[in-house]
């Protein structure tokens, strides 16, 4: 079979490996049919993951159907039309026991910490495969994984009718956390620089879109509001200093949600913390998030498709990656066919 693998900074091919056999009772042999390229695909890619290695196969967006499942598999069968939920917990740690297996202190993502699923077959454990809907086309199932992410933005948050919500950045991230929100039935403004994404922002709902090239987010949003702060800010970009905005201008019992991985030092008056009372969360993956998303992915149909702006078959994989790596203003969610 093919499989893309990385093979190093910058590097990569489509290579040819043995088809993948099934190892335990309780996996499933998936045909993999599409695979989104998400941002950190790009971070191994370009040599900036902390902990991914090469060579590697990346790919954790991917959906396909079942052609074989285990002795002890009652959930799938051959033919099932499933998506990957790409992380595996201990089930023991602090934070598993907690409930939140999506920090486990010996978390393993796929794509990541092993081999992903960009590849023409791909064996899991039953569990981490759910069923999608033939309504799905492949190109709209890989959207799942990236839609369970803005699912646990808004859990985290806390996010509900009473918010006012900033989001900086309108990358597919931040595209999908102002759907979610919206969805949860918060007002919300996006921030970017990217006429392109601000146009998208526009047209998933987005209540103010702020040009961030020429507009100052804070008086923009207080403009809006009638001099009413906002009451969560969700970092989907990594804008430097935004972290300490965030703590100055939101209102009291408010939010910051960060979700990207800048190592940059963040400061932050901490009186403003303590006075407002305020919740600094972070987001990371998802916890339990893949059945509600999948059930309503009818809905946002028509906002995934304006979303989804190239696709390419394996056979242009490198082509498909330096695309998405390029940050072009016109360049949304690309995905592999295999």
């Amino acid at each position: 079979m093919k499989a893309l693998v990385f093979t190093g900074l910058h590097e990569m091919a489509v290579e040819e490996r043995p088809k993948p056999r099934l190892a335990q009772p309780g996996q499933a042999l998936v045909r993999v049919r599409a695979v989104g390229i998400c941002g950190s695909d790009l971070h191994i890619y370009n040599g900036k993951h902390s902990f991914a290695q090469y060579p590697i196969v990346p790919g954790h967006e991917v959906a396909g159907e079942v052609v074989e499942v285990g002795a002890e598999v009652k959930s799938l069968v051959p033919g099932d039309r499933v998506v990957l939920e790409p992380i595996h917990s201990c089930g023991g740690c602090y934070a598993c026991k907690k409930g939140q297996p999506n920090v486990c202190e010996h978390l393993r993502v796929t794509g990541a910490h092993h081999d992903g699923g960009c590849q023409e077959y791909y064996v899991e454990d039953a569990a981490n495969w759910h069923k999608i809907p033939d309504t799905l086309s492949w190109e709209e199932a890989v959207m799942v994984e990236p839609y369970t992410i803005g699912a646990q933005v808004v859990s985290r948050g806390k996010i509900g009718p009473l918010d006012t919500v900033l989001i900086h950045g309108a990358g597919p991230a931040g595209l999908i956390a102002l759907d979610m929100a919206k969805e949860a039935g918060a007002a919300v403004a996006v921030s970017e620089i990217v006429e392109g994404r601000l146009a998208l922002a526009r047209e998933f709902g987005a209540d103010l879109v702020i040009d961030a090239k020429t507009q100052e987010p804070v008086e923009e949003i207080l403009r809006f509001t009638g001099g009413r702060a906002p009451t969560v800010v969700i970092d989907a970009a990594g804008v430097p200093g935004s972290f300490g905005k965030a703590v100055e201008i939101l209102a009291p019992a408010g939010t910051v949600v960060t979700m990207t991985f800048s190592p940059v030092p963040a400061p932050a008056r901490v009186d403003l913390i303590t006075l407002k009372e305020l919740n600094i969360v972070g987001s990371r993956l998802q916890t339990g998030m893949f059945e509600p998303v999948i059930a309503g992915m009818g809905r946002r149909l028509e906002r995934i498709r304006r979303m989804i702006t190239h696709t390419f078959p394996l056979a242009q994989a490198e082509e498909a990656v330096r695309l998405a790596d390029s940050r072009r203003a016109d360049v949304g969610k690309v995905v592999i066919t295999l």
